[in-house]
């Protein structure tokens, strides 16, 4: 149990990072696209 739950909040984190680097990345795009 201790090693699955430590799994589990590691891939939470894992998922958060990625979700604020596709964030950052669309925010990115989005801004290039109204400059142009």
């Amino acid at each position: 149990n201790e090693s699955r739950r430590r799994q589990a909040a590691r891939w939470l984190r894992v998922e958060r990072s990625i979700l604020l680097v596709a964030l950052v990345i669309v925010g990115a795009l989005v801004t290039n696209g109204v400059l142009k």
